[in-house]
């Protein structure tokens, strides 16, 4: 038979190189290379990583017999680098991707577990969701998966009302403090009201800082359980904030009434209306 062994189309003989490299003397800035004991697989690589650089403006190769375990690679650049130089980055490059899809398919198959597992359980089990195998894979369609991701839905939409009830909290203090300050500055000259509101308002942020005091404990059965709280201290915040609002709805109200300039008449629109409906 013409055919070689197989060890000759892998095997570096004594004293054979890997890679030789020839310059052209006809073509400027070309060369020449071969690459002993390796076939299309390395050839076809080489070839599109060298014409995917801009230094490069002809790249080809070829196998000159199927029998004999060689490629030749003829190359050309711009002048900027040799075709030596450009080679060795082609050649650094493709390692690197070749690391990187290395280290992908490793990371996506990982789970899989194919001593474990077996020829037959890999066979019907090509990803690994079932056997000691796909131990990391859980089961989406199990009703105790379907319940664990119901429960953290729910924690999930908690959290978005919380964060809902804090901005509606936060606009409603800036409301609060606009209509102090417009009732303020409406009796800016009469000292017997400004003096009295201000110590009004001044409790009013005291409460308001000062909160409602709440135990609560968690249960792993139930969530978040409400232990015990200050009752009272929670009406009284509420009757003095609704007492506080309608002093400032009536001295707003009874100052802009007397009042008939445009300003006045402003303040009243988008301020008092707004206030009432609120």
């Amino acid at each position: 038979m013409n055919a070689p062994n197989r060890y000759e189309l892998y095997v570096l003989e004594d004293g054979e190189k890997p890679v030789e490299v020839t310059e052209d003397t006809k073509i400027p800035n070309a060369a020449t290379i071969k690459v002993v004991k390796q076939d299309h697989t390395l050839g076809n690589m080489l070839r599109a990583q060298l014409l995917s650089m801009p230094q490069v403006l002809f790249a080809g190769y070829k196998v000159p017999h199927p029998l004999h375990p060689y490629f030749i690679i003829k190359l050309q650049t711009d002048g900027t680098a040799t075709p030596q130089d450009v080679l060795e980055q082609a050649c650094t490059k493709l390692i690197g991707t070749m690391s990187s899809l290395e280290a992908k398919f490793k990371r996506e198959f990982s789970f899989k577990d194919v001593e474990a597992t077996g020829g037959a359980a890999a066979a019907e089990d090509p990803y690994g969701v079932g056997g000691a195998g796909g131990a990391n894979m859980p089961d989406w369609e199990s009703p105790e998966e379907i319940a664990k991701d119901a429960a953290a839905f729910d924690n999930f939409m908690y959290c978005l009302l919380g964060v809902y009830v804090y901005f509606q909290l936060f606009a409603l203090i800036g409301t609060v403090i606009a209509l102090n300050v417009t009732a303020i500055a409406i009796w800016t000259r009469k000292w017997h009201i400004v003096v009295p509101l201000v110590s009004a308002i001044l409790g009013h942020w005291a409460l308001l800082l000062h909160g409602t005091l709440v135990k609560a404990t968690w249960n792993s059965g139930f969530g978040c359980i409400v232990t015990s709280n200050d009752v009272d201290f929670l009406i009284i915040s509420f009757i003095y904030s609704m007492v506080f609002d309608f002093i400032v709805l009536c001295l707003t109200a009874y100052k802009l009434s007397s009042n008939s300039s445009r300003l006045a008449s402003l303040i009243f629109k988008d301020g008092l209306i707004y206030f009432v409906v609120a």
